[in-house]
């Protein structure tokens, strides 16, 4: 789709006037005939209109999400009002509360594909112009007025926070009074665990592909269900993972550990019986007293799921945790002066921390690649039923040192502190050092009790046309395909579909989900069964909520063609046989009906198919090259066998027999030819007719059996000639009598 018309089908209809006027621009674009250089004055003129809708969508975006920002707080304060009076609140006033915030919530929605899509309209044009004429460049000027007018920083993350933080409070409420289960767990951490050792639970995780302009749908309808996470800003790490207050959307980091030859990446990708990743792994801007958090990953076999064990350390010990000298004794002291500890969990992190070590160390582990990404956490707090990861802007990036001459990272650190002072899109990086990842990637982690049913709003997200599937999605094994393509053998089964458009029809997905004949609460069609009156064609019909359609039915319906067909029929019998041995086209099989055309129409000229330019995939031509080619190797075969059996012999019959296996090779080799050139005017002239050929490859076949039995005749009546072989042994009589 070009993007003007994309531009008119995303737009909304109540703001049309507010959008980039894209297409009175591109005609900015066209120069005059009676002045076909472009001059000052044509640059001047378009640099305006392309200032003046800039500043119109700017001020149109900065009035509606100031409006969205008062309707927020008129609503938080009514509720606060609410809630403080000594009047309880009725169920019809917390379901007006909950409309009024989706209201507001999918006005969020609208004004962030406005702004996304008026903001790649600007970026569109200024490269058009920028292609046309290379004497003006107008990106950076762009760039200069988008400091101006920010909707390139426009973040609709905290007032979605806002929104649906006092969603789940209404909604809670809400279900509290229909006794229903709240949507903040009450249960303690105690019990949770208690929980668990009495049964064993499924753990399901799935990965999706988001494409950015479904990404604020998602956002919004998972927050309908799951109240965001926050994390918080000064504590540790163990403490992050349970935050409810703090920083929202934090920066994540993940630092890949492998060896020059990417062991690790092909023990993954091959599905070895054992395969391990190694990453570090922390949140926000790395200072000394970041935490970090190590983590290994273990893959059984074939399977997609892994294991995966952590262990918490700071910054200034990773250097010696890399060299294999790390002592984790004073960690292990404060662990045991811990109440809450237990003697089983120390141990635990001791072996763990030994075992990392040993990993690394055996392996000759470095880092080599790093993620960035933004990630939005959503989890009812104190419940780990379903939580969903949400992370955008994923960067990767190469941390390694394998090159000696150009190193990425300094031998001498861990990390590289270019990357740690910048920030996203980092265009400080070099082009062969970074790739970013088009999509966001979703995942789902459920944890559900034997019994337990997976939440319908789940299975509704993932079987709708917002996400992409993609089963065992790895951040680490897409970096190492993007960026180091020439050390590994293998490539991830999905980075040849990274050019494919994710996106998908709402109406086919709903259409494939939800047939109409069963679509719930839909009235049940009144179907009756009605003849026509003609005499000549009492064609069954049926009546379909009051509109007739042919009745597709075998049993009343079908023509004596589909009778004496033997291939429709629902069983095998003698006479489909000849059927099977006849050149057949789908039409031929499924019986193409012929209509008579009415007299106003005319029959066209040239068919429809051709009526175009030729397009054929290249993998169709040489599909037909392939077909010549093994034409030509049994030609070869039958010439060999020829040859072998004019010089074996001394009787003239075999010598005639030898010449008459020539002329055959000749004929084969003339009937390939014929038959690579008939194919080749089939595919140009898109002829339906079939490309299947059942007489070359049976005489073929008879021909290399009629040779080889007689090769073998002469060659066993030649043994018995020269005294190797009795008269009398099994083989001789039977060739020989042949």
């Amino acid at each position: 789709m070009r993007f003007s018309e994309r531009l008119s089908a995303g737009t909304y209809g109540p703001w049309k006037d507010n959008y980039v006027e894209y297409d009175a621009l591109k005609l900015l674009l066209k120069t005059n005939e009676d002045y076909p250089t472009w001059e000052e004055s044509d640059e001047s003129k378009f640099v305006s209109a392309l200032d003046k809708n800039l500043e119109k969508v700017y001020d149109f975006y900065k009035k509606t999400t100031d409006a969205i920002d008062k309707r927020v707080g008129r609503i938080e304060e009514e509720y606060e009002q609410l809630n403080s009076e000594d009047s309880e609140i009725d169920e019809r006033m917390l379901e007006e509360f909950i409309k009024r915030l989706d209201a507001v919530a999918a006005e969020v929605v609208r004004i962030e594909k406005y702004t996304r899509i008026n903001l790649t309209a600007l970026y569109k044009i200024v490269k058009k112009h920028d292609k046309l004429y290379t004497a003006y460049s107008l990106r950076p000027l762009l760039q200069t007025r988008l400091h101006a007018c920010p909707i390139d920083k426009a973040n609709f993350n905290p007032i979605l926070a806002r929104i649906f933080t006092l969603h789940t409070q209404v909604r809670d409420e809400l279900n509290s009074r229909k006794g229903e289960t709240p949507a903040v767990s009450t249960r303690s951490a105690h019990e949770r665990t208690s929980s668990k050792s009495l049964s064993t639970e499924r753990h399901i995780t799935y990965r999706f592909w988001v494409h950015a302009d479904n990404l604020m749908e998602v956002k919004t309808f998972i927050l309908r269900r799951l109240p965001v996470l926050y994390y918080s800003k000064n504590q540790r790490f163990e403490k992050d993972r349970d935050a409810v207050s703090g920083i929202l959307d934090p920066t994540s980091t993940c630092l890949y550990l492998d060896n020059p030859g990417f062991d690790l990446y092909m023990q993954n990708m091959e599905r070895s019986t054992k395969a391990y990743s190694l990453r570090l792994h922390w949140y926000g801007q790395l200072t000394p007293k970041t935490d970090i958090v190590v983590e290994r990953m273990v893959r059984e076999g074939s399977s997609l799921s892994h294991t995966e064990d952590r262990f918490v350390i700071r910054e200034k010990n990773v250097h010696d945790l890399l060299q294999g000298t790390y002592d984790p004794e004073k960690k292990i002291r404060k662990m045991r002066d811990e109440p809450m500890q237990s003697g089983e969990a120390v141990e635990s992190y001791k072996k763990l921390t030994s075992d990392v070590q040993k990993l690394i160390v055996d392996n000759h582990l470095q880092p080599v690649l790093r993620s960035v990404y933004t990630r939005s956490a959503f989890q009812i707090p104190g419940d780990n039923t379903v939580r969903v990861n949400l992370d955008s802007d994923l960067v990767l990036i190469r941390e390694d040192c394998i090159d000696q001459d150009r190193p990425c990272r300094n031998p001498d650190e861990w990390h590289r502190h270019d990357v740690d002072e910048a920030s996203f899109p980092y265009k400080n990086l070099r082009k062969g050092e970074i790739v970013r990842f088009p999509h966001s990637i979703l995942e789902i982690r459920e944890k559900l009790e034997p019994g337990q049913d997976e939440p319908g709003w789940v299975k509704e997200l993932r079987n709708s046309y917002l996400v992409t599937e993609v089963d065992g999605f790895s951040k680490y094994e897409h970096g190492v395909g993007a960026l180091f393509e020439n050390y590994v053998s293998l490539l991830p089964f999905w980075f040849f579909n990274m050019e494919t458009d994710i996106r998908k029809d709402p109406q086919s997905i709903y259409e494939a989900s939800y047939p109409p004949k069963s679509i719930v609460g839909s009235p049940k069609p009144r179907i009756n069964v009605i003849k026509n009156k003609s005499e000549k064609s009492k064609i069954p019909t049926i009546a379909l909520n009051g509109q007739n359609f042919p009745k597709n039915t075998t049993e009343e319906g079908e023509s004596s063609k589909d009778r004496s067909n033997p291939l429709l029929s629902d069983r095998f019998n003698l006479k489909s046989i000849p059927y099977l041995l006849k050149p057949s086209t789908y039409g031929s099989i499924q019986g193409y009906r012929t209509y008579e055309t009415p007299s106003h129409i005319k029959k066209p000229l040239v068919p429809l198919r051709v009526s175009g330019p030729v397009r054929v995939e290249t993998k169709v031509w040489l599909a037909n090259e392939r077909t010549f080619l093994k034409w030509l190797h049994v030609v070869v075969l039958m010439a060999s066998l020829a040859l072998g059996l004019y010089n074996s012999n001394t009787a003239l019959f075999g010598r005639a027999l030898g010449f008459m296996y020539t002329m055959l090779a000749v004929c084969i080799g003339f009937y390939a030819w014929r038959l690579h050139a008939r194919r080749c005017d089939l595919i140009k002239t898109r002829s339906p007719e079939p490309m299947t050929e059942y007489w070359g490859p049976l005489i073929v076949g008879a021909s290399l059996m009629f040779a080889l039995l007689f090769n073998m005749s002469l060659a066993y009546k030649e043994a018995v000639f020269s005294g190797f072989l009795e008269r009398e042994h099994v083989l001789v009589k039977l060739f020989t009598n042949l």
